[in-house]
Parts: structure tokens; C-alpha cells; sequence
């Protein structure tokens, strides 16, 4: 349920939220991947995808060895309320250092990423524009915007630039 393939390539194929696989197996990847965005950051250079899906397949791998006769509760530990809520808390409001210029967004041509963010949050997307060393700001419709992007009018969306 965790690797696929003949040397465990395929990551996620049949993915399960079960009991323990969140806490025991994702936990440790979500950790990983919060330290190596958080160091990213603060040399100052991009997140290496690469080397964090290297380093990731590694640790999967020794996981199910050493993990291949685990048997987890089914019983839920926790309060989802509570958990839900004070990550709603940390979340819900935009980080300093942001000016908001309504009626602009991000020119097509100046987008860090071409992308847009799954969430028009715009608290949410200011949190993933702070950790971003790259990111000069975004606009609510969810692109980043590079260093000394231009923007462009628009009716519906706000842009939100780095002080």
C-alpha cells in the first residue's frame, strides 16, 4: 500500500489514510518535506524537488522493511475538532509584509510559476508566497509573481506585493 514497483518508483500508487500510516508513515514525509522547504528558505535558494524525492524513495524504502509486520489500531487518537482549528488558526490570517493593489494581477509573462495555487485563500497563498524566497508577491487568483514582475489591470482580482 505504500511502494510500487520494482525498485518502489511508483510512490503513492494506492495511497490509504489508514490508522497509523498517517502518523507512522506520511508524518515522517511531511516532516521531511517542512525541514528541507524550511532550510530552502533560509539559505535563501529553491526547494530541489529532486533531491527531496531521492531522499524521500530512500526512506520509504527502508520503511517497508522494517515496517512489513505492523499491525495499527483502528481507533481514532485526538480530537479532529480541535486539530482542524488550530490549523485554521494558523492559516487564516495574511503574514506581514504584504501590500495589497486591488484591481492588478500578475502579467501572464512575469508568473514564478505558470500554475495557479489549488486555493484562492488569499491568506493561504500568502503563506506559500512568504516561504517562497522567489516569490515577489501573488495576486488573488493564485499566480506568484517574480522579482520585478509587471502587473496588469483586472477587474477581479487583487495583487499582493512584497514590502
Amino acid at each position: 500500500i505504500t511502494l510500487w514497483g520494482p525498485r518502489g518508483e511508483i510512490n503513492d500508487y494506492a495511497a490509504k489514510q489508514w490508522a497509523g500510516l498517517v502518523n507512522d508513515y506520511y508524518l515522517g514525509r511531511w516532516a521531511r518535506f517542512v525541514d528541507d522547504v524550511q532550510t530552502a528558505a533560509t539559505r535563501g535558494v529553491a526547494f530541489d524537488d529532486a533531491a527531496f524525492a531521492a531522499a524521500i524513495l530512500a526512506r520509504d524504502i527502508a520503511w517497508d522493511a522494517s515496517h512489513n509486520t505492523t499491525h495499527w489500531t483502528a481507533a481514532a487518537s485526538g480530537s479532529q475538532v480541535a486539530e482542524s482549528a488550530r490549523l485554521t488558526a494558523d492559516f487564516a490570517s495574511m503574514p506581514a509584509g504584504f501590500v495589497a493593489r486591488p484591481g492588478y494581477r500578475v502579467a501572464s509573462s512575469n508568473r514564478l510559476y505558470q500554475t495557479p495555487t489549488l486555493t484562492r485563500d488569499v491568506a493561504s497563498i500568502g503563506v506559500l508566497c512568504a516561504a517562497d524566497p522567489h516569490c515577489a508577491g501573488f495576486s488573488s487568483d493564485g499566480y506568484f509573481a517574480a522579482r520585478g514582475a509587471s502587473l496588469t489591470p483586472s477587474s477581479t482580482a487583487t495583487f499582493f506585493g512584497r514590502n
